[in-house]
């Protein structure tokens, strides 16, 4: 499936909000692109860059952790069911759009994390990561992320703990 089939799937304001928001992050700046979200689960690609190689030749294991930190932490967001109302009919004209979005007005924060690297990671052009939420409670979120060849080797796995707290006001949000 294409990128562009699978972010067709997504509901249009989400797309654009995750696609916005991955612009303005440095997993954005290194290529993460999103391929798919549906509520609980996520799913990007890195394109591979030489300059994303250890000196063994495999990628960078902090890389492989921030990728998986990004995809699992979006697997873990709550969108409201009804977005084109949150986002229209806001009494306040100074609400945060992306507060009216999420459920409760709240994103996600990593608590804590753990990768386990199962085969280095080389020859590689691209690298899949898939987010997928186990349990979501009202204040922590708990997360799997796998790292995937395309043809699906996998190369590592990580668990992510995420604290759900308040969208930060709209003056420290990126435009």
């Amino acid at each position: 499936m294409t990128e562009q089939t699978e972010q067709s799937q997504m509901p249009e304001e989400i797309a654009a909000f995750l696609s916005q928001y991955l612009k303005h992050t440095y997993s954005g700046s290194i290529g993460l692109k999103l391929l798919s979200y549906q509520k609980g689960s996520c799913k990007g690609v890195l394109p591979i860059r030489p300059e994303f190689l250890n000196p063994l030749g495999s990628l960078h294991g902090g890389l492989l952790y921030t990728v998986a930190d990004t995809i699992g932490g979006i697997s873990a967001l709550e969108f409201n069911s009804s977005l084109n109302q949150s986002l229209s009919q806001s009494q306040d004209p100074l609400d945060n759009p992306v507060r009216n979005m999420l459920v409760n007005g709240t994103t996600v924060t990593t608590i804590s994390g753990n990768m386990e690297f199962l085969r280095p990671a080389i020859s590689l052009d691209h690298i899949y990561i898939e987010g997928k939420l186990l349990k979501s409670g009202k204040r922590i979120a708990f997360v799997e992320s796998y790292l995937s060849s395309e043809d699906g080797t996998l190369y590592a796995k990580a668990s992510f703990s995420f604290a759900r707290i308040p969208v930060p006001g709209e003056k420290n949000m990126p435009s």
